[in-house]
């Protein structure tokens, strides 16, 4: 049998580690650790900063829709405005239902109108509570106004809509991912071209037809007209409550043209009259979408057509030119 043994030299010889060699593994060990963590920490920022940029994106075109996309050859309708007929006062409007009018079909102007939500996805929280906050999970509850975190201003009138986040810290100002995004320089998420049009100085003509035999007798009183535009205003098509009362009331409206006079003797059987109706020279600003065209009486705002509910319908698009429409408007 072979013994084998470890001398006492060889033990004396072998060589461990000493303390300043420990000392600079366990340096290079912590200074790995930190910036592990330290990436790890700006990997997480950068996430939160472009899940926030993201979510501002997606309320952009929850409000404005898409008027820039193509569907069936014209505009892909859709959106809050588009829908409601003006900006969300809040961002709860976009996702909670019971809020505003129902998506309805209104047969008497041939169109619908009313809420179709939810405009983005939202997350409900603990006790059922829906909420769409920034990248950072800023706080926030459906108290007054119910914007979730977000620092949201709502000028109707100005067609503005700006929406912020407060950054990684929750509070105004800061700087890098605290800052506030955007910032104030980059104004506003939405302006009033953005999902708006300008009816000034729009004309469409139309051409009343009188078919022989029609039947049809226009009373000389009601040979004053108006072209009427109809859009929802907080999702429905109940306004004006009562007509204008005034001519300028009627000039000054945003759904009516500049009048128009038909001949003393009307549209005669067989033949045809065109009128270019105006919308007048000042501001008329309604919400992009497609809308409804309908001729009444300057004196009462109906048409004593046999059938008052025909309309024209046609689609208005932001930051396109209105070109001169013709209707042909059949008496009979």
């Amino acid at each position: 049998m072979i013994l084998s043994y470890i001398s006492f030299d060889s033990l004396r010889n072998a060589r461990g580690l000493t303390l300043l060699e420990m000392l600079v593994v366990v340096f290079l060990l912590s200074a790995m650790a930190l910036l592990t963590v330290s990436f790890t920490g700006n990997a997480d920022d950068q996430f939160r900063f472009e899940e926030t940029r993201t979510r501002l994106a997606q309320v952009r075109t929850a409000v404005a829709g898409q008027p820039d996309q193509s569907l069936n050859g014209g505009p892909a309708i859709g959106g809050f405005v588009a829908d409601i007929g003006r900006l969300p006062a809040h961002l709860r409007e976009l996702i909670e239902p019971g809020m505003l009018p129902a998506w309805t079909f209104d047969a008497g102007v041939g169109l619908w109108a009313g809420w179709r939500g939810p405009y983005v996805t939202s997350l409900a929280e603990q006790g059922g509570l829906k909420t769409y906050r920034d990248g950072w999970g800023n706080g926030g509850s459906t108290g007054s106004p119910p914007n979730y975190g977000w620092n949201v201003a709502v000028d109707q009138t100005a067609g503005m809509l700006t929406v912020q986040s407060l950054g990684s810290d929750g509070a105004a100002g800061g700087a890098d991912y605290a800052a506030d995004y955007p910032d104030s320089a980059a104004g506003s998420l939405l302006v009033r071209d953005d999902h708006q049009i300008n009816l000034r100085g729009w004309s469409v003509t139309v051409t009343f037809t009188n078919p022989a035999n029609g039947g049809f007798t226009l009373p000389s009183a009601d040979t004053t007209l108006r072209l009427r535009l109809y859009y929802p205003q907080d999702g429905s098509f109940g306004w004006p409550a009562t007509w204008p009362s005034t001519d300028a009331d009627r000039d000054n409206a945003a759904y009516l043209s500049l009048d128009e006079t038909l001949p003393a003797n009307g549209v005669p059987e067989g033949g045809s009259v065109a009128l270019t109706f105006q919308f007048g020279t000042t501001d008329k600003f309604i919400p992009w979408g497609t809308r409804a065209l309908g001729v009444v009486t300057d004196a009462g705002g109906v048409f004593p057509d046999p059938d008052p509910n025909i309309k024209a319908l046609v689609t208005l698009a932001p930051r396109i030119n209105l070109s001169t429409t013709a209707i042909t408007w059949r008496l009979e």
